[in-house]
């Protein structure tokens, strides 16, 4: 089965090495795992998503999303992809700053709105 792995590692600027070193495995079986030469089963795909700092579903590709969600143009399109690419620690970051510059209501989820 198709999956996201190696997008979601080059997106992070992360090698093989890295990764697998995240995830307590080898470079090698991380690119197996990549290649979907091995099978991606609960255990893989819980530790390549901690070690890559993304979610389980995150890992396949045109997967519905866990979350409703609102976006009404491409740019915000955009932004939600760039979003649920970054690290963890990066999202912080990027929250902290919005709390900064009185950006803080932006951060809560939209009320009385219809998901899309």
């Amino acid at each position: 089965m198709p999956n996201r792995i190696r997008e979601l590692r080059a997106a992070r600027n992360l090698t093989l090495e890295e990764v697998a070193e995240r995830a307590a495995t080898t470079p090698q079986q991380v690119s197996r795992l990549e290649r979907a030469q091995r099978r991606l089963t609960d255990q893989w795909m819980q530790r390549l998503a901690t070690a890559l700092g993304v979610r389980p579903a995150d890992l396949f590709p045109n997967r519905a999303p866990d979350d409703r969600i609102f976006v009404e143009n491409a740019e915000e399109r955009s932004l939600l992809r760039a979003w649920r690419l970054m690290r963890p620690e990066d999202k912080r970051a990027v929250a902290n700053y919005m709390r900064g510059v009185g950006l803080e209501l932006l951060l809560e989820r939209p009320k009385n709105r219809r998901a899309v």
